[in-house]
């Protein structure tokens, strides 16, 4: 049976995938959610590629979210918003699921609770990308190296999670899992390490593996998401290829450069998310990641002082009141007692 595919969302997340799967002869459309020229330049050119899996160009279907005709069903959209966007276009797509379809999200933090009033939790699927990425301009994309897992809500493995699985696999290596809330723990506490630390610092992305006051913060960090998670019944997961001992024992460095999952290769002079939507003027998705902690901090009654300590700093440089750099982390750090 052939099936109506869509991504939601023409970031670099859903760039890369919606492109993969156009280039690899799979039926998508990508929704630009909120820009209607995006939409109609990735209808009219096309999209780029260039990265990890080769470069190239592909004709791709694509449609402004409040354009797509009210008949238009689909069986299967995978998410590639950012997270602190994604309730209301959800909300506008919604009348486009298939009674039968579901929903995927392949967004930072842990997210499906707020998509199961919307669309019930029968039509959610669980998911977490590893694979990064940019988006250059509205048709043109750089594509870094990882992987997406997903999973049902409930942990049963199904026939929709094999066929999910296979659509992505035309973009990257895929997998389904039974405890797929794990692996978004893994994710995103890497994510809540290494992107604000970046951040904090100035570090590129690959520079910030060495820098010493981000090696500093990452225990503090790791301590936190640890507790949290494990309050939440995950366990037995490892953060940027560590475990929570090695956090404990301050054994930690990686390789200056090396993927945040200890493969790979992450390209130079790459600025981290936030400082990148900061000196964009876009709207930061940190209340998504390290503001999750926090929030899931608070639910189950575990201190998260060092993820609540960035926050604030980084909205404090989104607003010009502090200046990046290792002055600012050396502060922070003094004040965490790190």
């Amino acid at each position: 049976m052939s099936r109506r595919i869509a991504v939601l969302g023409t970031g670099a997340i859903g760039g890369m995938l919606g492109g993969h799967l156009a280039h690899s002869g799979v039926d998508v459309t990508m929704i630009s959610a909120y820009r209607r020229e995006t939409a109609q330049t990735l209808d009219r050119e096309g999209i780029y590629i260039n990265g990890a899996r080769g470069s190239f160009h592909t004709p791709i279907k694509a449609v402004f979210l409040d354009d797509i005709p009210a008949e238009v069903k689909f069986d299967y959209i995978f998410l590639g918003l950012k997270a602190n966007n994604f309730v209301d276009a959800v909300s506008r797509v919604a009348p486009h699921l298939a009674e039968d379809g579901c929903i995927i999200s392949l967004q930072n933090g842990i997210n499906e609770e707020l998509l199961v009033p919307i669309v019930g939790e029968k039509r959610v699927v669980a998911g977490i990308s590893f694979a990064g990425g940019q988006q250059k301009d509205s048709n043109h994309y750089e594509d870094h190296d990882g992987h997406f897992v997903v999973g049902e809500m409930d942990g049963s493995m199904t026939p929709r999670l094999e066929e999910i699985v296979e659509i992505l696999s035309h973009a990257r290596p895929s997998a389904s899992s039974d405890h797929v809330r794990v692996q978004q723990w893994e994710k995103l506490g890497t994510v809540a390490l290494h992107v604000p630390c970046c951040t904090i610092t100035g570090s590129y992305m690959q520079e910030g593996f060495d820098n010493p006051y981000v090696q500093r913060f990452f225990p503090l960090l790791a301590k936190e998401v640890f507790a949290v998670a494990e309050a939440d019944g995950c366990t037995g997961f490892t953060i940027q290829g560590h475990t929570r001992e090695e956090y404990e024992q301050g054994s930690t460095s990686v390789p200056t450069g090396q993927s945040s999952e200890g493969k790979g290769k992450i390209p130079e002079k790459v600025v981290d998310a936030y400082t990148r939507d900061i000196q964009r003027g876009a709207e930061l998705e940190i209340d998504f990641t390290n503001g999750a902690i926090v929030r899931l901090g608070k639910r189950y009654g575990v201190p998260t002082p060092a993820n609540e300590a960035l926050i604030s700093a980084i909205r404090d440089i989104e607003a010009g009141k502090a200046v990046a750099g290792n002055d600012l982390a050396s502060r922070l750090l003094e004040e965490l007692g790190g």
